[in-house]
């Protein structure tokens, strides 16, 4: 760490930190049940250096209660599917191929014991300028399609039954997922909606009073009458303009509702021609979610590559409605912030989800010179 900022300036060195609160820990980092050590004669243990929590930078405590949103314990997370299907996606096979993956990818969800089923709730959405909810209720024979036309006032038309447990439901799912590809295989509704999607997702969390993630499957431009409806950028004579930039209002506000819910989402892309991904990814990255595109998507060329994206997207480690700090010794500040979240003021990091592959880099400026006896410590809380 230099000790003054000109000789920060002279190293031309980032001075920086790159966090990753979830990284996925090697095997051999477990620590072993047995606890006792006896003390050497400074009063140490003796195995200190040998316990990742006695000589290493992180160490986690659960919290209770008091630390908790609201002072209650939250509810289990929610993952809810919505998929487009208007005729691009039908035509690419990318509705097909989801609601085949999905069948056996749900048995993978993310649990906090492996020992156990995972506690995640499953919800499904499909949509094109319309909307429509699922009912997969245990009970249910078959499953019920809901339809929400006005999409102008985002409502959830079902409580009980939308965010299920997959043991118990799955029949009802399976059957749905089957029946998804046949209902719209001879559709010609190529307009679509984006932003009541993600309305639908987070108001279906906040009825539930939980945290989660949305994986949306997306084709093209949403250019259908709605909340969010975009135009056309691709425009050579916009470069350097101001009609250039996104168009984010509505998204970035969007984004604070997610955010204050602990709703991530992860926005898969199926274009074939322009979409506006700087507009479209705003909710994602502010969220914690991820954007992945696939340009031209064809199902023989490129299954394999989104396959292997959902999959991982859907089982890695992740964690829900966060807040982090930074604070620092005396002489040193964080002063900016990268990564894929959300910042009401200038020290708080809101994590609506973040999961073992996000990372957050911190920028530190000098305040004062530092004292090479004394050093500079650096502590993340979360």
């Amino acid at each position: 760490m230099p000790c003054t900022s000109d000789m920060a300036k002279q190293s031309q060195v980032p001075l920086a930190a790159v966090i990753k609160p979830l990284a996925t820990l090697p095997p051999d980092e477990v620590m072993p049940p047995q606890y006792f050590q006896h003390l050497d004669h400074t009063g140490k243990r003796v195995d200190c250096y040998d316990r990742p929590e006695l000589s290493l930078g992180t160490y986690e405590f659960l919290a209770t209660v008091d630390y908790c949103k609201n002072n209650k314990v939250p509810e289990p997370p929610a993952f809810i599917f919505l998929i487009d299907v208007s005729y691009n996606a039908v035509k690419s096979g990318m509705v097909n191929i989801v609601c085949n993956e999905l069948k056996s990818l749900l048995d993978l969800l993310p649990r906090e014991n492996p020992e156990m089923d995972s506690v995640v709730r499953v919800g499904f959405v499909t949509y094109n300028k319309v909307l429509h909810f699922y009912n997969v209720k245990s009970t249910l024979a078959q499953p019920q399609m809901l339809v929400v036309s006005d999409v102008s006032d985002m409502f959830v038309p079902l409580l009980d039954g939308f965010l299920v447990n997959v043991n118990e439901s799955r029949q009802v799912i399976e059957s749905l997922l089957e029946q998804i590809p046949e209902m719209f295989a001879d559709t010609r509704e190529t307009e679509t909606v984006f932003g009541p999607v993600i309305q639908a997702g987070l108001e279906a969390l906040k009825a539930a009073d939980c945290a989660g993630k949305l994986f949306v499957f997306h084709t093209s431009l949403p250019i259908a009458e709605a909340p969010g409806k975009l135009k056309n950028r691709e425009d050579k004579k916009l470069i350097g303009t101001d009609k250039e930039k996104p168009q984010v209002g509505f998204y970035n506000n969007l984004a604070k509702e997610c955010v204050a819910q602990g709703c991530c989402v992860d926005l898969f892309l199926f274009p074939n021609q322009y979409v506006d991904v700087a507009t479209l990814g705003v909710v994602p990255v502010s969220t914690g979610g991820s954007v992945y595109k696939y340009t031209y998507f064809q199902a023989q060329t490129d299954q394999e590559r989104f396959l292997k994206d959902l999959r991982r997207d859907v089982q890695k480690q992740v964690g829900f409605d966060a807040v982090m700090r930074v604070r620092t010794s005396t002489g040193i500040r964080a002063t900016d912030f990268f990564g894929s979240f959300f910042m009401n003021n200038t020290t708080d990091v809101e994590l609506a989800g973040l999961d073992c592959d996000k990372a957050i880099t911190v920028e530190f400026k000098h305040d004062d010179k530092l004292s090479e006896e004394t050093g500079a410590l650096m502590q993340v809380c979360g």
